[in-house]
């Protein structure tokens, strides 16, 4: 491969927004990158705010600050019944102040909840120069950014629990599900007057329900998609008008939040015995008996929602059991107990990495994959049954009493750092196995002048230890534009696409390469393409030291690729020997960087 290569300096692109729970797609998934990996109390806590009163709102984050509801205890009639001040509340991004504190509604003799419950659980929803802010029966209201109340709106209904399922927008509608023991309805609202546009009654039998309706697109039309209880239904978004419904006759105060993808709808029926179902969005009517595709019945969820990546779906179950599923078929890849206790908060995917988070502040962070490959776990103090949000490089969280935003405490040169000395940082946290620092510092300096960012190897390296397989395999994309010749490129693009898909789709986008001169590369390239064997490649290397290290190195990376444990271990191991280190250079500390992940996975 190259010569290290040094970059210079520019800008950092424009931070993603992430204006509504779950995110710019209402799914868990951001576009943002350079997020950190690993954080504590005392690491890569860029501020700490707190946060007055009570609420599991999640954060969302947009226009340069960061918006929570919350609940405070007021003096009311009566000293032993205090009234319920329903609050707004927005934080600078950049330093976590308070800019926003607004009372939006005073609810008196506010009533009994259920104690893992608060009184401001809907998050809220950014809109331009908007913000709107739900608190179930209670009331719903818009707010200029600035905290002035433009509209406000109740439709009373009983539900035992409190509130829970936050809005959307479509268009110039605000669409909410409104599920209680007496009524049960979906509203959608005029955003701009808080006037009802359209009121859809669900049908009887009616219970309690707390989850947030998805706007889908099914065959050139929309459709909003809403889950409650013993049944859930499409409607269309403009009229209100039911498209198709999905029973289960048992599932009732239902919370997770619907996913949707090649076709399917994965929706949680709640309450006693919780199911998945998957079904299919092309029916109309009553598809209960038609178009339920698969489902699971095992360790589904009661609260988080589904999160799908590609063509696998991640659920996790309130005890903490995470399944990785076949999104299509429903069979279960694997099956893994987290850390941290029970959860309530839905995952994210960003960064090309997976983030859970349990009620009691342990973050677990893996790849996704077709088999369970943890990469950090991380812990803050304070409970958390809020949702992440993702934002500006950061990862912001609340937990019962604090705001926090996450992100790596040096994203640019420090203090009087030279780009020499930033590139030399992250080639020596590399060398010692800090692998999270070394892809933040090789994130660095790809944020910095996009011309010579293509050069950097090192990067792609870093980032498939770090898990980052998408940003891994982009990474030596662009590094073929440079060096087209590099079989060992090509091998690491190949071992990316291996990780995050398959072996065979590895294969189908192998790319390219031109002559490359060394031996044994061409046959490492021909075997990754399957036309050669590995131990022809051994016979290639014959009896030169470097050449050897190199068949031996690409050999155990091939085999992992495969699955082949057992034989992986068999070459890293003599690729990481002593005898290798001067001719193998930077790729020796590969080598004993992967040997040491192949010990440690036996």
């Amino acid at each position: 491969m190259l010569t290290l290569i040094l970059v210079l300096t520019a800008g950092a692109a424009g931070a993603e927004d992430w204006p509504q729970f779950r995110g710019p797609t209402g799914q868990g998934h951001s576009a943002e990158r350079g997020l950190p990996l690993e954080w504590s109390e005392t690491r890569n806590v860029l501020w700490k705010a707190r946060v007055p009163g009570a609420g599991w709102s999640s954060p969302v984050v947009a226009g340069g600050r960061v918006w929570v509801t919350a609940s405070s205890e007021v003096p009311g009639a009566s000293p032993r019944a205090p009234d319920a001040s329903l609050r707004a509340l927005a934080f600078d991004v950049e330093t976590g102040r308070a800019v926003v504190d607004v009372e939006v509604f005073r609810i008196k003799h506010p009533g009994y909840i259920n104690i893992k419950n608060s009184r401001a659980s809907p998050t809220p929803i950014v809109d331009g120069d908007r913000v709107y802010v739900h608190y179930g029966a209670d009331g719903t209201a818009a707010l200029t950014t600035s905290g002035e109340i433009v509209w406000k709106a109740q439709f009373p209904y009983e539900s035992q629990h409190g509130n829970g399922g936050s809005p959307i927008l479509y268009g110039d509608l605000l669409i909410m599900s409104c599920d209680g023991a007496d009524l049960a309805f979906v509203v959608a609202l005029d955003k701009q007057t808080g006037k009802v546009r359209w009121k859809t009654s669900r049908r009887r039998p009616w219970d309690q329900a707390y989850s947030t309706p998805l706007v889908i697109r099914v065959g050139g039309r929309d459709q909003v998609v809403s889950v409650g209880a013993y049944r859930a239904a499409a409607y269309d978004p403009r009229s209100g008008e039911e498209i198709w419904r999905v029973s289960y006759p048992d599932g009732f105060s239902n919370v997770p939040r619907p996913v949707h993808g090649d076709g399917l709808v994965y929706i949680a029926t709640g309450f006693n015995e919780p199911t998945l179902l998957a079904v299919r969005t092309d029916g109309e009517g009553d598809v209960t008996r038609t178009h339920v595709a698969w489902t699971l019945e095992r360790s589904a969820p009661l609260t988080p929602s589904p999160l799908l990546v590609g063509d696998r779906l991640y659920v996790v179950s309130d005890i903490g059991i995470l399944t990785c599923l076949d999104a299509k078929t429903g069979a279960t890849l694997w099956r893994q107990r987290l850390e941290g206790g029970d959860y309530s908060a839905s995952p994210i995917f960003a960064d090309g990495r997976i983030y859970f988070l349990s009620e009691g502040g342990v973050a677990t962070v893996i790849a996704p994959g077709a088999e369970f490959r943890k990469l950090a776990t991380n812990e803050l103090d304070g409970a958390t049954l809020a949702s992440m949000a993702v934002s500006d490089g950061s990862i912001f969280i609340r937990t019962t009493s604090h705001l926090y935003r996450i992100g790596n405490e040096a994203p640019g040169r420090q203090q009087g750092e030279s780009p020499q000395a930033v590139f030399q940082r992250a080639v020596a946290d590399f060398l010692d196995g800090r692998i999270a620092e070394s892809a933040t510092g090789f994130d660095t300096l790809a944020r910095l002048e996009p011309s010579s960012a293509p050069q950097l190897w090192q990067r792609g390296i870093a980032l498939y230890y770090a898990g980052r397989y998408a940003d891994c395999r982009a990474q030596f994309e662009s590094h073929r534009l440079v060096n087209p010749n590099d079989v060992e490129n090509a091998a690491w693009h190949y071992l990316c696409v291996a990780r995050a898909e398959s072996p065979e789709r590895a294969k189908a986008a192998l790319l390219p390469v031109g002559p490359d001169s060394r031996v044994p590369m061409r046959q490492v390239y021909d075997m990754f393409r399957g036309t050669l064997s590995p131990e022809r490649v051994l016979a290639a290397a014959g009896t030169r030291p470097e050449a050897l290290f190199y068949a031996h190195l690409y050999l155990g990376l091939y085999f992992e690729a495969l699955g082949n444990q057992a034989r992986a271990l068999e070459h890293v191991t003599i690729a990481a020997a002593d005898r290798y280190g001067a001719v193998g250079g930077y790729m020796h500390a590969v080598a004993r960087v992967h040997l040491g992940i192949l010990q440690r996975a036996k």
